[in-house]
């Protein structure tokens, strides 16, 4: 008799223990989050029981210490030794973390955990009044920047990660594109295409864009290979595009104006020109007012989003077409 008491004492005492470290080891949105799968029963038992909070966490401690009590009196009945044996094995397995190869264990509780959800709400007017201190959540770790990025590294190497790979650039780039400079990003002058405003329209131009693969350029009073190009304007491919077949100058299509940023600037310096100037592209100087190259707003939201910006939908002005858009994808009739 005394051994069959023990063997459920043991069962009781391991079931109060793992649930313990379940709840320590998974949080509650978590648990939650896994329970929505309808399939997923184990999860949505322990979610049942985790609801209870404090209420469940020291009703399981009283069930271990309970548990544990009773074996202890039935093994040294027979010897101390036994009962000593007991009492170290139950302190080692309170202290032990749970492993994947525990998993017939976890399946194991999963059958009591609705008694005990069961007894708690029972028991939880009584329980409530009981002076009990939860468990303080440990520190996130995370004090700063660099920390978050860090976090962002190893979450991408987590086993059970579900956060896309994608999701995680974009995050690591919102965090980190404020410490990158102007200069580091911008294309320097000697790669830029400098087009003149008295230049005409033509193919010519369009395959000269081609080559660089600009979508916008800076139009500058007249190109000349010393000294600052003076910047009068901004040339959009697709307005070139629409005007092809003009006899004009560039002066008249492009966006007149032109707005500046110093090299040494950060990006966050750079987004916020862009933003107050309504400009998609900064001529970038140096200390020394001389141009240095070019910033395009594609750029810095690049540095954003962790990837290069592909879109070739361009035809947000027509409802029609944008009516027809889904996930970025354009919809054929």
């Amino acid at each position: 008799m005394n051994i069959a008491i023990g063997i459920v004492l043991t069962l009781v005492f391991l079931a109060a223990v793992s649930l313990e470290k379940i709840f320590a080891g998974l949080p509650l949105k978590e648990l939650r989050r896994r329970a929505r799968n309808k399939n997923d029963k184990k999860a949505h038992a322990f979610y049942k029981l985790a609801a209870f909070g404090r209420v469940a966490e020291l009703f399981l401690w009283l069930v271990a210490a309970l548990s544990l009590a009773g074996l202890a009196l039935i093994t040294f009945q027979y010897s101390w030794w036994a009962g000593f044996l007991a009492i170290m094995t139950a302190t080692w397995l309170t202290w032990r973390p749970l492993k994947r190869r525990d998993s017939r264990l976890v399946s194991l509780v999963v059958l009591i955990t609705p008694l005990f959800s069961y007894l708690i709400s029972l028991l939880q007017p009584i329980l409530t009044r009981v002076p009990y201190r939860s468990k303080p959540h440990p520190p996130s770790g995370l004090y700063e920047k660099d920390d978050l990025l860090d976090f962002l590294k190893s979450q991408a190497r987590q086993a059970d990660n579900r956060i896309s790979a994608q999701d995680l650039k974009t995050a690591h780039g919102a965090l980190s594109y404020a410490d990158k400079t102007v200069g580091q990003v911008m294309t320097p002058h000697r790669k830029v295409k400098w087009i003149a405003a008295n230049d005409p329209v033509g193919p010519m131009v369009m395959d000269e864009l081609h080559k660089t693969g600009q979508s916008r350029v800076p139009v500058v009073k007249e190109v000349s290979k010393s000294g600052n190009p003076e910047v009068v304007g901004t040339l959009y491919l697709k307005d070139l595009l629409e005007h092809l077949e003009d006899k004009g100058r560039l002066r008249d299509i492009m966006h007149p104006g032109a707005s500046f940023i110093n090299e040494s600037n950060n990006l966050r310096t750079a987004l916020d020109g862009f933003l107050k100037s309504g400009q998609y592209l900064l001529v970038v100087v140096n200390n020394f007012e001389e141009t240095v190259g070019i910033l395009t707003f594609e750029a810095v939201l690049e540095q954003v989003l962790g990837e290069k910006i592909v879109e070739d939908f361009e035809n947000y002005g027509d409802s029609r077409f944008v009516a027809q858009q889904t996930d970025g994808q354009e919809t054929q009739d």
